[in-house]
């Protein structure tokens, strides 16, 4: 044995651990080892494996306790997935599939499947680049596969070795105790991860060469924003700024830790905060990001905010997995305690605590950035003014290695509490930064793009159109809102002959609300429209069409006719994969407020009831399986209490005893207790986690007890409702027993 011979860091393997290994197939042509491509997916890289492997060759395998196993990106940290679209290829997402992996015939080579589809990976070609797909037949050539675990040290993740975050991570692993039975699914379980900043489509970003002023000095601020206890001569500067109006151009928020972005809605904050988290990301600077988004379930809510937080947090830096992970297994219960406990046990004693981070740090390392946008649309106030008061006493008891990224409206409860930190935090406001020529150049490029589209139709209209002076007349209209021009061109492309709609809006009157009125005065406003808009707009989280036509049971193409009156203001995608969604919060603002909507109004608790009718009939309609595995009975399953409480949220019960859905509310919870109708929808929420059961019961306690406090209520509801959380209780209680 040559013992001078280094050693070979992969190694064929006849079984699977776990590990780091890179996947080659096992077609003697072919022999290509798989890579994350640069957009997601995984694809054929190079045949040769010369010397030490790139990061992107690298996959992360864990067995499950079910035996299956998650196949994660050594570079992103994120999951292999079932393609998007039938016959696409694999893909990376925050939130991945479980792989059955089965040795064949042949001794180290393996196939990989989904279990409920019955499909294996398949490398269809020889070229490199090709797709990994999925095929029925595990038989063809290019379905088996070889696992070479990797021993050695992974490339290097260019995290600059003087980074005080990664010197303290890397102190805080010393002190680990040694925790066997870690549960490291947890985090991923529990995270929102629609909520990523790259969920939204890049395309809803900043259109190129706009807001450039703004993004430039909130990139300059995380370039050199430092906790104001880094360095005592910002002191001075901070003290004389006594407004928190930072718009100078002198000022470019050194020193402070949280920069926050203010503005009107529909102002373009969002789309903003996207372009800073891409840069960011691209920078290898973001830490975490956080997206809320009113009215559609976990990301308008407070209660997985710090989870989802510290979730990305380990997906950005891994060696702080091991690290959540023993928070995890000491406080097993931190997902429903309140939020600033987990702010305090997830972010602040694992990332600063205090004593840690040396003064002595350079203060030319630029810090990672956690960005969170529309903090306003968090449903629960209470929980927001918490979490900023929180932040606020960990900035002033100790020194952080990292910066907040904050958007919002200008809101009472935000704003009362930023105001007390000003010298810890860079204000910027949009109302400070002339946003004309940003959407005088939004409407030039869409404008470009419609004729392009609709050539032939707009052949012989006179040329430039529309012309300068129109587009002047739009941005004026427009005032500074970006969701404006959105809608009014949205409006303008849906329409078959544009030149002839757009003038109509060069006369209207100014302001978002006029545009949404002429917008629906359009539509038919009989009553599938009326009820297929409040359900689309009400609905906790947004559901593609084939489901919301499943939920509201009516045809696929009824649906399809009423949504498209209105797909100037909706999201209605030709892909029946991806959901249907409002343009902008603001249309639900506008359609639940009678005062601004008026004949348009649509009234949330009576709405709030029909779904829960349309939900507990999904249910019921139910028959076979153990579990509810299609979309709309999984939506239905997870959310129709919350409907039903949302008809509480008024002081009385009146709106549910005047409903036509009243006696169907009754009938329904009567039948739901059937062994044939609990049983599955209890296998449901228990596939989903135990966490997600203890939701449900907290949620059917919040509406027993509303229905105790109110007088007149019927006897029947509150039995049913009993009952119900009774069997739930029973179940939870196993399970916790099991475990």
């Amino acid at each position: 044995m040559n013992t001078n011979e280094a050693p070979n860091p992969t190694r064929p393997n006849s079984f699977i651990e776990d590990g780091t290994y890179l996947i080659v197939n096992a077609s003697p042509e072919r022999r290509n080892h798989v890579i994350l491509a640069d957009n997601g997916s995984l694809a054929a890289g190079s045949k040769q494996q010369d010397g030490e492997p790139a990061l992107n060759e690298l996959w992360d395998l864990k067995m499950l306790t079910n035996g299956r196993f998650t196949i994660r990106s050594s570079e992103c940290h994120e999951y292999a997935s079932e393609p998007r679209n039938r016959g696409g290829a694999v893909v990376t997402q925050s939130r991945g599939n479980d792989w059955i992996i089965t040795e064949t015939r042949y001794k180290g080579q393996f196939v990989i499947g989904l279990v409920r589809t019955q499909l294996y990976w398949c490398l269809a070609g020889d070229d490199m680049g090709t797709a990994v797909t999925l095929r029925d037949n595990p038989a063809i050539r290019g379905c088996n596969w070889i696992f070479k675990k990797y021993d050695g040290a992974l490339p290097d993740q260019n995290f600059p070795p003087t980074d005080p975050l990664l010197q303290h991570l890397h102190h805080m692993l010393t002190k680990l105790p040694d925790h066997r039975n870690v549960v490291d699914n947890q985090l991923r379980d529990l995270a929102v991860h629609e909520a990523r900043y790259d969920y939204r489509p890049r395309s809803e970003g900043c259109l190129e060469g706009t807001r450039t002023e703004v993004i430039r000095k909130i990139m300059e601020w995380t370039e050199g924003g430092r906790s104001s206890t880094d360095d005592d001569s910002n002191s001075a500067d901070d003290n004389s700024d006594s407004t928190g109006d930072n718009s100078d151009s002198t000022d470019d928020g050194s020193g402070r830790p949280i920069c926050w972005l203010s503005g009107a809605a529909g102002a373009g904050k969002s789309a903003i905060a996207q372009e800073v988290a891409t840069r960011l990301h691209d920078e290898k600077r973001l830490l975490a990001s956080f997206f809320f988004r009113r009215g559609e379930g976990a990301r308008s809510s407070s209660s997985r905010f710090i989870i989802t937080l510290a979730f990305h947090i380990s997906r950005s830096i891994p060696i702080t997995e091991q690290l959540f992970q023993h928070v995890l297994h000491d406080n097993p219960t931190i997902a429903n305690q309140p939020l600033h406990v987990q702010f305090e046990k997830l972010l602040v004693d694992v990332l600063c605590p205090k004593g840690i981070i040396d003064r002595s740090t350079p203060t030319h390392i630029p810090l990672r950035v956690i960005v969170i946008d529309a903090l306003d649309e968090c449903d629960d106030r209470p929980a927001i003014r918490e979490f900023i008061r929180t932040l606020t006493a960990m900035i002033g008891n100790r020194q952080i290695p990292f910066l907040f990224f904050i958007t919002s409206r200008v809101e009472e409860h935000i704003r009362e509490e930023f105001e007390a930190i000003q010298s810890d935090m860079h204000h910027l406001s949009l109302d400070d930064f002339d946003a004309r020529i940003d959407i005088h150049e939004f409407f030039r490029s869409r404008f470009e793009n419609l004729r392009k589209t609709k050539g032939r139709i707009m052949a012989r209209v006179p040329q430039p159109w529309p012309s300068t002076t129109d587009i002047d007349i739009l941005v004026e209209k427009s005032s500074g809102l970006f969701i404006f021009a959105s809608t009014l061109l949205g409006y303008v492309e849906a329409a078959t002959m544009p030149h002839r709609e757009l003038p109509k809006l060069l006369d209207a009157h100014v302001g978002i609300d006029p545009l949404y009125s002429q917008v629906l005065s359009s539509a038919s406003h009989d009553d599938h429209f009326d009820r297929v808009l409040g359900t689309v707009i009400l609905l906790r989280e947004s559901l593609p069409l084939p489901q919301i036509s499943h939920l509201l049971q009516l045809e696929y193409e009824e649906v399809l006719v009423e949504l498209l009156q209105v797909q100037s203001v909706l999201k209605v995608p030709e892909d029946d994969e991806q959901p249907v969604q409002l343009m902008h919060a603001s249309l639900r603002d506008f359609l639940i407020t009678e005062e601004r909507s008026k004949t348009f109004f649509i009234n949330p608790p009576a709405c709030h009831v029909g779904i829960t009718v349309d939900c507990l009939r999904v249910i019921m309609d139910h028959q076979g399986d153990t579990f509810l595995n299609g979309k709309a009975e999984v939506y239905a399953s997870l959310n129709w209490y919350q409907h039903f409480l949302e008809t509480f949220m008024e002081e009385n019960i009146n709106t549910l005893l005047n409903s036509p859905y009243y006696k169907l509310v009754i009938d329904s919870l009567r039948k739901f207790q059937s062994r044939q109708i609990l049983n599955p929808w209890a296998n449901t929420l228990l596939l989903e986690s135990q966490a997600t059961v203890e939701d449900v019961i907290s949620g059917l306690d919040q509406i027993i007890q509303r229905l105790a406090q109110t007088q007149n209520y019927p006897v029947e509801l509150l039995q049913y409702t009993q009952d119900i959380q009774r069997c739930l209780n029973w179940v939870s209680a196993i399970m916790q027993m099991c475990n």
